[in-house]
């Protein structure tokens, strides 16, 4: 590049200027970067061809006003008298116009491989769509989260959600805010699998089963502050019979009706809390929380 902006300037009286609207959007992609994407992303923002596409087209234009006189201008670039034009023998023209189109199609070509034999996304897709049509119970309740991220950026939110990326299995998919015992996920290869919650946060441990419910409210406290959104949160309990009760978590408010016996409910959780609240359940309920864990869903155990 140093070398064709030297023998333009060297061969062609005013040729400088021709590179202005390039200099101009190469500076303007490099603060743009900088200041939005490069902190997020990181050096490697560099690499990413898409942001520069733009120059490709001003290139070609960059070299065509250096080198030749632009019709109607006020001032016309024309040749310096007395210097050779070593480089623009039609020969040596013809042979850099095919080795740059070579170059070109070699790197289509390769590009093009790329995403046809070397894509993840239709085995990923093949493998959830096999994953459905073999669970035992439809419609499979999911947690609405992103697909993996080699995939499609969560930049993309909502584009990379579940619920929009399989909106063709809508008829086998379900994506409820609170699920008794059963909620799923997909792994890095689309396989089905059953949620785990890592315990960011958990119930403060109390003597006997845990926390039995009476009077008309039973407030659990936490082992810690929670703040923002994504969370779910795993109640693990015991009770003689079928409950119906609130469960309140921050933000978000869930009336569930329970089975007998002990199960696992899941439910989501957003805000400010420190805290999760259970009221509107019969005085008698008997029910007892054993176990209380906060979290970002992940998956586990693929499913057979």
């Amino acid at each position: 590049m140093g070398a064709l902006l030297f023998y333009a300037f060297r061969t062609r009286t005013i040729s400088r200027r021709a590179w202005a609207p390039l200099g101009f959007t190469l500076l303007a992609n490099v603060a743009l970067l900088a200041s939005a994407r490069a902190n997020i992303v990181g050096p490697d923002i560099a690499r990413e061809y898409r942001y520069q596409t733009e120059s490709g087209a001003l290139f070609v234009l960059g070299v065509g006003l250096a080198f030749l006189p632009l019709l109607g201008a006020r001032e016309i670039n024309t040749e310096r008298v007395g210097v050779p034009r070593t480089y623009e023998r039609r020969a040596l023209v013809l042979v850099a116009v095919a080795a740059l189109g070579v170059a070109a199609l070699t790197s289509d070509t390769r590009y093009v491989h790329l995403w046809q034999d070397r894509n993840p996304t239709e085995a990923y897709i093949s493998t959830v769509r096999d994953s459905l049509a073999a669970a035992p119970d439809k419609p499979v309740p999911l947690v609405d989260t992103g697909i993996p991220q080699t995939l499609l950026w969560a930049f993309r939110y909502p584009e990379n959600s579940y619920s929009h990326v399989f909106k063709p299995f809508a008829d086998q998919t379900t994506y409820p805010r609170s699920s008794v015992d059963r909620l799923y996920m997909f792994d890095d290869s689309g396989n089905l699998a059953p949620v785990v919650i890592p315990p960011t946060r958990r119930m403060i441990p109390e003597v006997g089963c845990g926390y039995t419910l009476h009077g008309r409210r039973t407030t659990i406290p936490l082992d810690g502050p929670v703040i923002g959104g994504g969370w779910w949160i795993q109640i693990g309990y015991a009770s003689p019979k079928a409950v119906s009760l609130r469960v309140t978590a921050g933000d978000d408010v869930h009336d569930l009706d329970l089975p007998k016996g002990l199960h696992n409910v899941f439910v989501q959780a957003s805000g400010s809390f420190q805290e999760v609240t259970v009221s509107r359940y019969p005085r008698s309920s008997g029910l007892c929380v054993v176990d209380l864990t906060l979290g970002v869903p992940t998956p586990g155990a693929a499913a057979s």
